[in-house]
């Protein structure tokens, strides 16, 4: 498309870029709300078998997440590039860390 976030970023904008496992580990894996969750470990084992734990709850934590840091940034009056996955949100929230490798 010719848009570098990068260079939107240096002219000073937020740009916010939600995926399914990241920019940079695996920018092109496809992640849906059930396989990112699942990646995230919200699973739980009942009688030898994983369930999910929160059925399509990656895609809602992460647009909510995302809204939060993209107006942190506005309301500090800065600009930036928040890679944010479906992944690594449904992790942090179930384990309340952020996974290593991971930039917000």
């Amino acid at each position: 498309m010719g848009i570098s976030a990068e260079e939107e970023v240096d002219r000073g904008a937020i740009w916010c870029s939600i995926t399914g496992y990241g920019r940079n580990l695996h920018p092109n894996r496809v992640g849906f709300g059930d396989d990112a969750a699942a990646a995230g470990c919200l699973l739980a084992q009942v009688d030898k078998s994983l369930w999910f734990v929160g059925d399509a709850s990656a895609d809602p934590l992460t647009g909510a997440t995302a809204a939060a840091l993209t107006h942190g940034l506005w309301f500090a009056g800065s600009s930036g590039l928040i890679d944010i996955s479906l992944a690594a949100t449904s992790h942090m929230h179930t384990h309340g860390v952020i996974p290593k490798g991971i930039m917000w």
